[in-house]
């Protein structure tokens, strides 16, 4: 959900898209995902593990989705004051 969202804000800013890396921790029968997002030269990691690959991509696209979100960067069009 938040990689599609994440995905649509990167090209209404003229963003590069979003690139995942994913660390794969603990037993085979029990793994544990961690996953880091990077947008516009911003790295966001899920600070928590997560259950799956997927949930753990989520997550770091939701940490930068409400990040971006909240935090909008001026565009270089804006005059200057």
């Amino acid at each position: 959900m938040y990689k599609s969202k994440l995905q649509q804000l990167s090209q209404q800013r003229g963003w590069e898209i979003p690139t995942y890396d994913v660390t794969k921790e603990g037993q085979e029968h029990c793994p544990h995902f961690y996953a880091t997002v990077t947008v516009d030269a911003t790295l966001f990691s899920t600070p928590l593990p997560s259950s799956s690959s997927k949930k753990a991509q989520n997550d770091a696209a939701k940490l930068a989705y409400k990040y971006f979100s909240d935090h909008p960067r001026p565009s270089s069009s804006s005059p200057l004051n």
